[in-house]
C-alpha cells in the first residue's frame, strides 16, 4: 500500500472512530433523559410481584460523598422495580454517614435501609452483605446507574433454582493462551455475548455496575461453583 493510500485509510478510520463516539454520546444522553423522567415520577410501579425464591432477596450497594448528589435517583430506580426485593441496603462508611443528603435519608420511609461499614472501597457493596446475610440471595448494584423496572426480575428469572449459578447482566469473557494461561485483560472479549453459544462459563467475568445476582451460601463453600451466566435478556 502506498503512503498516500495509507494516510487516506488512517483518516477514514479516525473519522469512523469519532463518528462512533458521537453516536454513543447521543445514545447516552437519550438514556439519561429517559432515566431522569422515570425517577421524577417516583414511585411509578404500583404493583410488585413476589420473587418466590426460597430465601430473602436483598439488593446491596455502596456509595461515597462525590456520588451522593445523584445517589437518590439510583435508589429510587432500585425501589421502583416490578419485582419486590425483601431489602435494599446501602452501605456507607461510618465517617461518611453524616454527609448523606436529605433526599437519600427520605427514602428510608420507602424501604431503604442504611448501614455503617468500615472502608472497603467498592467491596462495601458485597462483603458486608455476605457477612450480614449469608443465607440470602444478593444482588449488587452501583450508585450512579438508572435501573429500569424489570432489571431485578430479569436477573431472578435467569436463575435456575435447581442449579444456581452467579447471574450477571453484563460480563467480559476471559481468554486463555495455548498453554491455558490467562492472556492480558486488554485482550479479553468485553461486554461479551459468547454465552449465546457457550452457556455458563468459569471464564465469564461479571462487571458489577449492570447488576450481579449471587445465590445464597455463595461465600461459605456451600453455594454455587464460580460459574457465571448472563441474564436472559442479554442472550436473546
Amino acid at each position: 500500500m502506498s503512503n498516500k493510500a495509507s494516510r487516506k485509510e488512517g483518516i477514514v478510520r479516525r473519522f469512523a472512530r469519532r463518528l462512533n463516539r458521537h453516536r454513543l454520546h447521543i445514545a447516552a444522553q437519550l438514556r439519561l433523559r429517559a432515566a431522569v423522567r422515570a425517577v421524577a415520577g417516583f414511585p411509578r410501579v404500583k404493583s410488585q410481584q413476589d420473587h418466590r425464591l426460597p430465601a430473602p432477596l436483598i439488593i446491596t450497594l455502596t456509595s461515597y460523598p462525590p456520588r451522593f448528589p445523584m445517589l437518590a435517583n439510583t435508589i429510587k430506580s432500585l425501589l421502583d422495580q416490578s419485582m419486590r426485593a425483601d431489602r435494599l441496603v446501602l452501605w456507607i462508611t461510618h465517617e461518611d454517614m453524616d454527609a448523606l443528603p436529605d433526599d437519600v435519608r427520605a427514602l428510608e420511609q420507602h424501604g431503604l435501609e442504611i448501614r455503617g461499614s468500615i472502608e472497603m472501597r467498592s467491596y462495601k457493596k458485597l462483603v458486608p452483605a455476605l457477612l450480614a446475610f449469608p443465607d440470602a440471595f444478593l444482588v449488587t448494584a452501583d450508585d450512579d446507574v438508572y435501573y429500569p423496572p424489570r432489571w431485578l426480575a430479569t436477573l431472578v428469572e435467569s436463575l435456575d433454582p435447581q442449579d444456581p449459578k452467579i447471574v450477571s447482566a453484563r460480563a467480559h469473557m476471559a481468554r486463555l493462551d495455548e498453554n491455558g494461561r490467562f492472556i492480558p485483560y486488554i485482550n479479553w472479549e468485553f461486554d461479551t455475548q459468547s454465552q449465546i453459544a457457550t452457556g455458563p462459563s468459569k471464564l465469564l467475568f461479571p462487571t458489577g455496575g449492570a447488576g450481579t445476582l449471587y445465590p445464597r451460601h455463595a461465600s461459605q463453600g456451600r453455594g454455587p461453583k464460580p460459574i457465571v451466566q448472563l441474564a436472559l435478556s442479554h442472550s436473546r
